[in-house]
């Protein structure tokens, strides 16, 4: 009967006590080959070390929780090809403890690890080549004093975070950042802020997120990202930011903020089914566009040749809903006095701004109470091209077809009105 090996990894134990083929991690990668396993047996192990690929490092599943297995020092990767890490602890040494460098697809696989960021910043992913990757999958870590984060991504790869939980002892504001590739977020919990910046794209779902009085989430630089199924929670401050030349997808958020501004930014906020957890509900974007039909507020203001002087109301109603380029709106208008000025009437503050061909666009305007438009077989609401405003057009036979004078209204004039437009 032949010889046969029962031992726990295909490739070389590894026990800081001397029970097993090396006593230290570096000395075991060093002599194993593609293809085999080394398994950590429990210990502090005080060393940095370059990974192989296709040799895998793991532990028993309950080391990483208990710890049983930590690791002191900086493991490196720059090689082609694939590694994967399971049920280890790295604890940063005045240095990052993981760095996947280079240019070569380097893919780092880690499963059910922990990541004690103890002084400086834990993870620093820097490949200059697309393909490489960085995979962190039922893990957890922590962040234990200012001024570091979890992570510095400026790589043109990818870094995905699943089903992950990250803690935040040091109560630090640093935010981990991502100015290059792609980050990916998936049913995770951060209690720290992130930023990205430059070409980093990140897309986010089922996620929660929390910082004491920080901005949770900073989207920067010229791309486009996701953020779905989640909740933004961050005390005093706004809990989004969204960067001058960005544009965020947003949809079925929870954001949790006493700031007035909730959701603040230069960029662009296409969101739809955002609740409003605390006191801060504004969206204060330059443009924010909603994806979905959220009915939202407005107030349609009457003016004749441009201005208001003198004009009161007795009823001013409105409405409006947005779907992607389409516009909704209703209105209700009944005056109390039309004051002084002469011209043209028209409404001066449509909710979005129309498109470039808006002077094309009609909205009808099914109801007007004016005996004097008897004679009158429609009315309609002109929009004015890339402009908020609309004039009164009427038509019919026999009278003057054109935009609705002065003369044509009373003090009394009421007016309802529902119709939609294309704001591009």
């Amino acid at each position: 009967m032949g010889y046969r090996n029962y031992s726990t990894a295909k490739g070389h134990i590894v026990d800081i006590n001397g029970s097993g083929d090396f006593t230290n991690i570096n000395a075991a990668i060093l002599a194993a080959t593609s293809g085999q396993t080394i398994f950590v047996r429990p210990g502090i192990y005080h060393e940095s070390f370059i990974l192989k690929a296709g040799v895998d490092i793991v532990a028993f599943s309950q080391d990483q929780a208990t710890p049983n297995v930590t690791i002191i020092g900086k493991i490196s990767f720059s090689s082609a090809g694939s590694v994967g890490l399971a049920n280890l602890r790295f604890q940063t040494n005045s240095d990052n403890a993981v760095a996947v460098t280079g240019s070569a697809a380097s893919i780092v696989n880690f499963m059910n690890c922990y990541f004690n960021c103890t002084n400086t910043t834990g993870i620093s992913f820097t490949t200059s080549n697309a393909s490489a990757s960085i995979s962190i999958t039922d893990c957890s870590g922590d962040i234990g004093t200012t001024g570091i984060s979890l992570f510095s991504h400026s790589s043109t790869g990818t870094l995905s975070i699943t089903f992950s939980s990250i803690n935040n002892s040091g109560s630090s504001t640093t935010a981990s950042t991502a100015s290059a590739g792609t980050v990916n977020l998936s049913y995770s919990a951060f209690l720290i802020p992130i930023t990205t910046s430059s070409t980093a794209v990140i897309a986010i779902n089922d996620c929660g997120f929390t910082a004491t009085n920080t901005t949770v989430l900073t989207i920067g630089g010229n791309t486009t990202s996701q953020l779905n199924y989640s909740t933004l929670s961050s005390g005093s401050a706004s809990a989004l930011s969204v960067g001058t030349t960005s544009t965020v997808n947003a949809t079925f958020l929870v954001i949790d903020s006493t700031n007035t501004n909730a959701i603040t930014g230069a960029g662009t906020l296409n969101y739809g089914d955002i609740t409003f957890r605390n006191t801060g509900s504004g969206v204060n974007t330059t443009v924010a566009v909603a994806l979905t039909g959220i009915s939202q507020t407005w107030t349609p203001n009457l003016q004749i040749n441009g201005s208001s002087t003198g004009i009161t109301y007795t009823t001013q109603l409105g409405g409006f809903a947005q779907l992607g380029p389409i516009v909704s709106i209703w209105g209700r208008i009944v005056l109390s006095s039309k004051g002084v000025s002469v011209g043209t009437v028209t409404i001066s503050n449509l909710p979005v701004t129309s498109g470039a061909n808006g002077a094309r666009q009609v909205i009808p305007v099914p109801f007007f109470n004016q005996a004097t438009f008897a004679g009158y077989s429609s009315m309609c609401l002109q929009l004015s091209a890339s402009s908020t405003v609309a004039t009164f057009f009427i038509s019919g036979s026999g009278v003057s077809v054109g935009g609705l004078n002065d003369t044509a209204i009373t003090n009394t004039f009421s007016v309802d009105f529902t119709g939609v437009y294309i704001i591009n």
